[in-house]
């Protein structure tokens, strides 16, 4: 396919047909998986795809918010063993431009600049302390395995859901997944334009 033949429209049925060639991998014999693994039928392709779809959205859309979200899922989608789920957030991402071409960072940086207008409107301070914590999560996953995070989860609860007492306890089981494993939840969180914007100007 020629420069000339990218569309966001060709792009997603591409998504759609690498995502019908994903397979499941039954674990072996007698070995038990806390995860799912899958298998995609030609690595190269998608590869392709990926990268292609990420230089087309970054020409085309620049600053828009779905080239960081598509980066995203494409991240996920590797690190979670290619899960059918991550590539259906890609080719929705897609599919969403599709439906509405208009990009959104203008949209984003006005709302960026209003906390000091509306800081007194309780509904809009609950808003972007939602907002915060979904991304602040978003963050830790993006570091964090699944399994991992269900043992830290496991932890809280052995201490009856009192954060006080599973803190030193959070903090050794953090350790215990690697020294770069707590520097790369930090480097996730002080490496977001806003979290940056905040300490630096």
């Amino acid at each position: 396919m020629s420069a000339e033949q990218i569309t966001i429209e060709s792009l997603t049925e591409q998504g759609k047909e690498i995502l019908q060639g994903i397979s499941f991998v039954q674990p072996s014999p007698n070995v038990i998986r806390l995860f799912s693994v899958y298998r995609l039928e030609n690595d190269s392709i998608y590869e392709r795809w990926k990268n292609v779809a990420i230089r087309f959205l970054s020409s085309k859309y620049p600053n828009d918010e779905s080239v960081t979200d598509f980066r995203k899922a494409a991240e996920k989608f590797e690190k979670d063993h290619y899960s059918p789920t991550e590539m259906k957030k890609m080719i929705g991402i897609l599919e969403s431009i599709t439906i509405i071409p208009t990009q959104l960072n203008h949209m984003c940086n006005q709302q960026s600049k209003q906390p000091s207008i509306i800081i007194n409107n309780t509904n809009s301070q609950s808003q972007s302390q939602t907002i915060d914590v979904d991304w602040l999560s978003k963050a830790i996953e993006d570091v964090l395995t699944i399994s991992q995070i269900k043992e830290l989860n496991k932890v809280f609860e052995d201490e009856g859901g009192n954060m006080a007492k599973a803190k030193p306890k959070l903090v050794e089981k953090l350790k215990s997944f690697g020294e770069n494993i707590a520097s790369n939840i930090v480097a996730n969180i002080i490496t977001s334009p806003s979290i940056w914007t905040s300490l630096f100007n």
